[in-house]
């Protein structure tokens, strides 16, 4: 199927232009001012058409709080507006603080299909501030950062050991 994207504003991280938008079996395959012909075409006059967002902090509480947000509700309204991409704090119950909780996120938002999702690993275990995680294993589960979400790492060199190891 092919899409044509008429009269947008296309935002990019160096340029805005006023061009269309040519999609063929789901790949952007031409970007000009020139009309080409679609199955389907839409007007995005006084739209703006730009890569998807990244929400680098997000609370989607699952597993265990899933009456405040869970990972398909998450989803579902950083899609809304234009996230493709959510990074989740470890502020669960339990703590993100093992590989099996960041699989269970990873796996619930692939199902859900909305958005890529990205947990960000406790520091350290139960975010009390006391006993670093593995951060290797934590890793390895897919976890791209660590952060005890606004609590206190409370021993200088349990830090100390976390950023050393960080480095690497």
């Amino acid at each position: 199927m092919s899409i044509l994207i008429k009269n947008a504003t296309i935002i990019n991280a160096n340029d805005t232009q006023k061009a269309n938008i040519l999609i063929k079996n789901n790949k952007i395959t031409q970007i000009s001012s020139a009309m080409s012909d679609a199955e389907r075409v839409i007007d995005a006059s006084g739209k703006l058409v730009m890569p998807g967002l990244i929400d680098m902090h997000v609370h989607f509480r699952d597993p265990g709080q899933e009456y405040k947000e869970d990972i398909i509700t998450g989803s579902r309204a950083a899609a809304a507006g234009g996230v493709t991409t959510a990074c989740c704090m470890a502020n669960t119950k339990p703590v993100n603080d093992n590989p099996l909780i960041a699989k269970y996120m990873i796996q619930k938002a692939k199902d859900c299909g909305l958005i890529d999702l990205y947990p960000i690993s406790a520091i350290t275990q139960g975010s009390k501030g006391e006993r670093l995680v593995d951060m290797g294993k934590m890793l390895e589960a897919g976890c791209i950062a660590f952060s005890d979400d606004g609590l206190p790492v409370v021993s200088s060199d349990v830090m100390r050991a976390a950023l050393e190891y960080s480095a690497y």
